[in-house]
């Protein structure tokens, strides 16, 4: 995977799809945090960002996808709550279901194991994410117009202390 640790710090490729669907974006968390952020993962070498979006999501979703459009290209600079520093480059993908999927249901939140970890996936109202901590930090306003184009956007930030309150 496109992952190393360079002067103290992480660096990660990493793809997410955003799925979004009747005013909701899928979204996940680990279930003992409180924070929930897109599907997806770390770009293996040799391996394109929508091609890695498409694997991880038969991977932790058992379920295939489509890779639409390019919304958002992300250096995203932060301190985790071990206090461990990462420097990560994201691509976020525009996704859709296909219309058979069971993932296309709106209700109800599925518990997955994801490589040994306890997630969560729910659709969660966008109208209603500044409610919640979601990361990264510009979704809840970006996601209420997607852009036409790919855009470029930097964050520096500190995440919050596990088990924070929602």
């Amino acid at each position: 995977m496109l992952s190393f640790s360079l002067n103290h710090t992480n660096f990660m490729v990493r793809t997410a799809g955003i799925a979004v669907r009747d005013g909701h974006v899928l979204l996940q968390r680990l279930t003992d945090q409180s924070f929930w952020f897109t599907p997806g993962g770390r770009v293996e070498i040799d391996e394109s960002s929508p091609e890695a979006l498409l694997r991880e999501m038969r991977e932790e979703l058992n379920a295939e996808v489509q890779a639409e459009r390019l919304l958002w290209i992300v250096e995203h600079f932060f301190i985790d709550e071990r206090l461990a520093r990462f420097h990560e480059l994201g691509l976020y993908w525009l996704m859709t279901f296909p219309d058979d999927s069971p993932w296309n249901t709106l209700a109800g939140v599925r518990s997955v194991q994801v490589d040994g970890h306890a997630m969560e996936y729910a659709w969660r109202p966008i109208a209603d994410l500044a409610k919640i901590t979601v990361y990264p930090e510009f979704l809840p306003e970006g996601l209420k117009q997607l852009p036409t184009t790919p855009e470029h956007v930097i964050l520096r930030r500190r995440a919050p202390e596990v088990g924070a309150p929602a």
